[in-house]
């Protein structure tokens, strides 16, 4: 996944609530360093992990974090 050094914080959004009550923000603080902010997860999924990818929808080009 290419990420240029931004100059700036880059805010990317909320996440988008699917299940588990997740909510959050995250933003591009460096080429190597996320932050996500105001993370709440209900604790009762199977498995926590991030996706990422540089599309509109994660697809298997994406990666888990």
């Amino acid at each position: 996944m290419k990420c240029t050094t931004p100059t700036t914080t880059v805010a990317l959004g909320n996440f988008t609530t699917r299940a588990h009550n997740v909510q959050g923000e995250v933003k591009v603080l460096s080429k190597s360093v996320l932050e996500i902010s105001g993370f709440v997860y209900d604790g009762l999924g199977p498995a926590a992990y991030f996706w990422i990818d540089d599309s509109a929808v994660p697809s298997a080009a994406g990666e888990r974090l």
